[in-house]
Parts: C-alpha cells; structure tokens; sequence
C-alpha cells in the first residue's frame, strides 16, 4: 500500500516536472516589462490588456490539442486547455473579449512574437529561439 503510495506521488511529481519543462514562455526582445506566471495569466485570459509600460499585449497560441498548449494552460493558466477555451467562448459569446490568435507551429508563433513588439507566446522546450525573440522565465 505505502510502496503503491509512493510510486503515485513519483509519477505526478515527474508529471508536473515533465509539464513544467514542456515549453518556453517567449517575448518580443524590445519587451523590457516585468514578466510573471500572474501577468502571463491575466494577458492569456485577457483580463490584462497592456504590459506595464502601456505597451498592447498580443498573446499568441498553439492550438488545443497541441500538448505544448495543454503544459503551458496547466503551468501558467492553471486550467486544462479545453477550460481556457471554454473561458474564451463565455467571452466571445457576451461581447468582453477576443482570444489571442492561434498559430500551427512554434515557427509561426516565434514569427509572430519577433514582429509584434506585445507579443507573448509559448513554444516547446526544444524550439530554437531566433534573434528579436528572448525567452522568460516566468515564475
């Protein structure tokens, strides 16, 4: 039973591990505003529009069933992907909000980032970060 107990409490530790190493938070690279999981939350979210130097903040995702997406919600959001996306259609639907734009790939989405001086977005832990792009650590 203990033993059993164990062996759980391991597998969801390397779990979250796992999930935690799943992506890299990026940024466009003229971003200089203090960046934390709350922010990165609130800017995905949407209930925070503008980075701290007024600057407008354009989030950017992989698409839901993208495991990357499912890490990053988990991590960050603290919602399953499918939650974050149903919180976007309750917004659409009463007129509050639009989601951030969807990408295919962790290319597409670091293009985005390099060329929008608010973009944030997340790509997998494997991504090579060009340059205009840096990486966050967001805690």
């Amino acid at each position: 039973m203990i033993r059993s107990l164990i062996a759980a409490l391991l597998l969801c530790v390397s779990a979250s591990a796992a999930q935690a190493q799943a992506f890299k938070v990026v940024v466009n690279a003229e971003n200089s505003a203090t960046i934390t999981k709350q922010v990165v939350s609130s800017i995905f979210l949407g209930t925070v529009k503008t980075w701290s130097g007024g600057v407008a903040a354009a989030p950017v995702d992989l698409p839901e069933k993208s495991d990357v997406r499912q890490a990053f919600s988990v991590a960050v959001i603290g919602r399953e992907a499918k939650a974050v996306t149903a919180h976007w259609l309750r917004e659409i639907y009463s007129g509050r909000a639009v989601p951030p734009i969807q990408k295919d790939t962790d290319a597409a989405v670091l293009d985005w980032v390099r060329a929008n001086p608010g973009a944030i977005g997340y790509v997998s832990s494997g991504a090579t970060i060009p340059a205009g792009v840096k990486v966050v650590d967001v805690k």
